[in-house]
């Protein structure tokens, strides 16, 4: 969990999926873009990561319907709201 604080002074609770990092031939790390999830309203942070139960960290499982799960497996930095 990180609290950022806006320059209007409200502060915001991000949850954070750390990325996995891929090794390339120089033998340094690559990551992909960060994301940002947001529900709307109504919605929180755990929509994107409740929606089946069948979760496979597997590079060759079936995507689900796991947003940002489903991000995390393919490498992003997933950043939640």
């Amino acid at each position: 969990m990180h609290n950022v604080t806006t320059s209007g002074g409200y502060i915001i609770e991000l949850h954070r999926i750390v990325a996995k990092s891929n090794g390339n031939s120089n033998g340094n790390t690559i990551k992909n873009h960060p994301v940002i999830l947001q529900p709307g309203l109504m919605g929180t942070s755990s929509d994107f990561l409740m929606a089946s139960a069948d979760f496979s960290a597997d590079e060759g499982a079936p995507m689900g319907a796991d947003m940002g799960l489903e991000l995390f497996k393919r490498g992003y930095d997933v950043w939640l709201r």
